[in-house]
């Protein structure tokens, strides 16, 4: 089922049990649990010999609670069975097996995937809008800036000619172009990240079983735009970086 274990070995008798790491927790051990033995109101229920790592399994909203795993060679009236790929086509062909091993039973065996997609499926359909949303705004703050930079081009076409005709190189023009731009885009796109952070944070506290949110992701995310917008800026400059003064002095 993929649980994985944080310390110790799998059962191997009857008499062995494994527990999760909220289960150490609640108990407060400090000095280890491998080898200790786990009683109950009328029996023991064994000895631990494994600590499994958390996991979720009454829900991502609900608290994590202890577990304990037994052995046990017992009819449990409900099976798990993990498929090979392709999942889809198995999952069919098992089903198809069952009804005709028992024909009078009403024995299905259910996607747990499309289980959690479907118990999960607002959280996705959140996830995606705000990837569309985000999407969408990036595509118009660089619509915006293009149109910024041309004017801007326009603008000061003159003194560039100027500049280049008293010894400014090509480098220098793109240097002048796209310093401004790029320290107001790094303050705001840095704002805008330690926004969403905080209230990324907020939206995963509904979460018990969630992903490490940890600041370098929006670093990540702070570099990747500003180096995507100064890009954006030395493309719209090039040419006119590159362009005869004489030609814009002509113009003006």
């Amino acid at each position: 089922m993929g649980i994985e274990l944080a310390e110790g070995r799998n059962v191997r008798s009857e008499d062995e049990i494994l527990v999760n790491e909220e289960f150490v927790r609640a108990i407060g051990w400090t000095d280890g649990a491998i080898g200790k033995q786990v009683h109950g109101e009328r029996r023991m229920f064994g000895t631990i010999v494994g600590i499994m790592k958390d996991f979720s399994f009454s829900g991502a909203y609900a608290p994590m609670q202890p577990v304990v795993f037994n052995a046990d060679d017992t009819y449990q009236a409900q099976y798990t069975v993990r498929l090979k790929e392709p999942f889809d086509d198995n999952l069919r062909a098992l089903n198809r097996e069952m009804k005709e091993m028992f024909p009078r039973n009403d024995i299905v065996f259910r996607s747990l995937r499309k289980e959690l997609d479907e118990r999960y499926g607002s959280v996705r359909r959140f996830r995606d809008s705000v990837i569309i949303a985000s999407l969408s705004i990036f595509l118009i703050a660089l619509m915006g800036l293009f149109g910024y930079i041309n004017e801007e081009i326009r603008r000061r076409s003159k003194e560039i000619a100027i500049r280049k005709v008293n010894g400014a190189e090509s480098k220098d023009i793109l240097i002048l172009l796209s310093s401004n731009i790029f320290w107001t885009a790094l303050i705001s796109v840095s704002l805008g990240a330690m926004v969403a952070y905080f209230i990324g944070q907020k939206w995963l506290e509904q979460f018990v079983d969630k992903i490490n949110h940890t600041v370098f992701m929006y670093i990540g995310v702070i570099l990747v735009l500003n180096m995507v917008i100064h890009l954006g800026v030395m493309f719209k400059s090039w040419n006119i970086a590159n362009e005869n003064p004489a030609d814009s002095i002509k113009d003006e």
